[in-house]
């Protein structure tokens, strides 16, 4: 063989090889694009998970908010139901000793000095529990029941 057909074949073997090259790092290329494409969706769904959460966590927050103040206006209050008769508001609007026992449990300390009601400090974590939720709702629920049912107590204990 002379020189020009082994550098032909030898040419044709290097444009080859180069070629296979070319081809797995192309191959390559489409496979880390693809992996970060799906990295990067799931970076995007996590981003909006963790926004969900903060303005869920701040929802409850309000809700949270409305449900102490309702309950400090009613537990140290007294209802009068008749001449020379009174009762606990705590006791009358919330009925359920459940919920009371949630309450206490979840929301916050009834002092038994006056009866004051001392919210708890409730962290994001707290307020994204569902027995929580559930609690500040069943209040919040109860005391718009008795807005409706009772007016003029509503009234009263400053709640309207």
């Amino acid at each position: 063989m002379d020189l020009p057909v082994v550098l032909s074949i030898a040419g044709g073997i290097v444009g080859l090889v180069g070629g296979v090259a070319g081809l797995l790092s192309w191959l390559n290329q489409r496979k880390q694009t693809t992996i970060l494409q799906g990295q990067l969706a799931v970076m995007r769904e996590q981003l909006q998970s963790a926004k969900h959460q903060e303005g869920t966590a701040t929802e409850w927050a309000r809700k949270f908010d409305e449900a102490a103040e309702a309950l400090s206006k009613i537990s140290a209050s007294r209802i009068t139901t008749g001449p020379s008769t009174d009762i606990e508001a705590y006791g009358y609007v919330f009925k359920q000793d459940d919920l009371r026992r949630r309450i206490e449990i979840y929301l916050g300390r009834r002092k038994a000095w006056f009866y004051t009601f001392n919210p708890a400090i409730l962290g994001k974590e707290q307020l994204q529990n569902p027995v929580v939720q559930q609690t500040i709702q069943d209040v919040l629920d109860t005391v718009a029941q008795f807005r409706k049912d009772h007016t003029d107590f509503a009234r009263t204990l400053k709640l309207l």
